[in-house]
Order: C-alpha cells, then sequence, then structure tokens
C-alpha cells in the first residue's frame, strides 16, 4: 500500500516538471478532496500537517523563483530590444554614408577616366575605397558590442 506521503512525494517531484501555477490548482483540489474524504464514512488516512505545510512552502518558494527569473529574462529582452533599435539606426548611418562615398568613388572614377589612366586603376582604387569603407563598418560593430 502507498503512504500518503509517498504520493505526496512523487507528486511534488512530477510537478517539477510541469506548470507550477497548475501544480498548486491540483495540490489544493487534492488538500480538498482528502478533507472531503476525512470527513465522509470512508475515512482516508490523515495526512501529517508538516507535510501539507512544507509541500505548500515547496510550490510557492519555487513559484517566487521561476517569477523572479522571469522578471530577470523580461528585463534583458528589454535591453536587447534597446540595443538592438541602437544597432539599426547604426546600419542605417553606415548605409547613408556608404551610398555617398559610393557617388565620390563614382566622381573620382569620372575624373581619373577623364585624365586618360587606365581602367584597371580605377577599378582598384574603387575596391580599396569599398575595402575601408567595409573595415570601418565591421570596426563599428565591434566596438558596439565588445566596447
Amino acid at each position: 500500500m502507498i503512504e500518503p506521503h509517498h504520493f505526496y512525494e512523487a507528486a511534488l517531484a512530477a510537478f517539477s516538471q510541469i506548470d507550477w501555477r497548475a501544480a498548486v490548482n491540483i495540490y489544493s483540489q487534492l488538500s480538498r478532496l482528502s478533507r472531503q474524504s476525512s470527513a465522509s464514512t470512508m475515512r482516508a488516512p490523515a495526512l501529517p500537517s508538516t507535510v501539507t505545510d512544507n509541500t505548500s512552502d515547496l510550490i510557492l518558494q519555487r513559484l517566487d523563483t521561476i517569477d523572479a527569473r522571469l522578471g530577470r529574462i523580461e528585463d534583458r529582452l528589454d535591453r536587447v530590444e534597446s540595443d538592438l533599435s541602437e544597432l539599426k539606426t547604426d546600419v542605417k548611418e553606415v548605409r547613408s554614408s556608404l551610398a555617398e562615398l559610393t557617388g565620390d568613388v563614382r566622381k573620382i572614377e569620372g575624373v581619373l577616366q577623364g585624365a586618360g589612366l587606365p581602367n584597371i586603376n580605377t577599378r582598384i582604387g574603387i575596391a580599396t575605397v569599398s575595402s575601408a569603407a567595409m573595415v570601418a563598418f565591421f570596426l563599428m560593430l565591434a566596438d558596439r558590442f565588445l566596447g
């Protein structure tokens, strides 16, 4: 025969795997049923009050711990959302700067071609300026996340 305190220990172990609010509901219903059956002609063995009190305390402590963790997670999500918003703004600024730089490179290319320089030199110059812009972009990202 299963002792009542073994049943409650097993129930508590099962509760650690499920939603704690549901566990409290189930526990409350079990306690009420236990009290009702004790009052009826078929008396169920009464649980020591320390078992029920300790179980309730453990469940409530666990609920408080979970609630605190959820609060910390919400705070982290808010910070990440704020950082992401700032990063989106920075990316827009970099894109704008790159567009301006591309326009400047095309102007330089026109001047160089007008001066009669070979096309290969112009492409090397464009690649150098584009590479410098990309390096600046990645340095900005690294500074943003690491600094």
